[in-house]
């Protein structure tokens, strides 16, 4: 967390598969105006949503903003039915299994059972549909992650127990999609009405490291 208790919170939720680093190219484009708070939340697993709920009420957050990319959306919506926020933006967030491409139901099933007998090889494969189009690996070089294979089933099952064709905070969160992700293809969101959605061309499921600068201003004007 970057300390500055005088101003906004943002709360950064990571992905499935990834960690806390993928906001590191990020929360540099915040800092001045917000203060960063970026768990990593296999730190907080079992029960997700409640110890993060209780994390904050530590440090006495209320109200915060919330920045969470793909399965970080849905935990973000399950801690807003805990506490109060101000606004949430959603990058490549799943919106359901609406289509065969991409993360289908049978590939979740897939991947749940492959968890349990070589989860490298799983995060291995989901990575490169999140890599895709751009082939950018920011933790390329770094040590691999040790995954839980609980962790991984449980936030996976998320994906399982929740549909978001209700968003209970459609009026108060902002959208952004990758027009080549793979593992949220465009044309499931086509029937989604959403108020307030900006789509990124040539970019994929991670398009927000392509395109931070300019995504850094539109979140601040939407939080403005």
């Amino acid at each position: 967390m970057i300390d500055s208790n005088n101003k906004p919170v943002i709360l950064f939720l990571h992905g499935w598969g990834f960690s806390k680093s993928v906001w590191n190219e990020i929360t540099p484009l915040f800092e001045n105006e917000y203060r960063i708070l970026t768990p990593d939340l296999r730190d907080f697993y079992p029960g997700i949503t409640v110890n993060l709920k209780k994390h904050l009420d530590e440090l006495e957050i209320k109200n915060p903003y919330i920045v969470a990319w793909s399965m970080g959306f849905l935990i973000g919506l399950k801690l807003a039915e805990r506490i109060k926020i101000n606004k949430i933006v959603s990058l490549a967030a799943v919106p359901f299994f609406c289509c065969e491409n991409g993360l289908s139901k049978d590939t979740v099933s897939q991947m749940k059972k492959g968890l349990e007998t070589s989860p490298d090889r799983v995060i291995r494969k989901f990575k490169q549909w999140v890599y895709y189009p751009d082939r950018y690996k920011p933790d390329n070089k770094k040590t691999p992650v040790n995954y839980d294979s609980n962790f991984m089933k449980e936030t996976l099952s998320l994906l399982e127990t929740n549909d978001l064709i209700e968003l209970p905070y459609n009026k108060n969160t902002m959208y952004f999609f990758g027009e080549k992700d793979a593992v949220l293809p465009i044309k499931a969101i086509e029937s989604f009405d959403l108020k307030r959605a900006f789509i990124y061309e040539d970019s994929g499921h991670n398009f927000f490291i392509k395109n931070k600068i300019h995504l850094a201003e539109r979140i601040k004007k939407f939080f403005d």
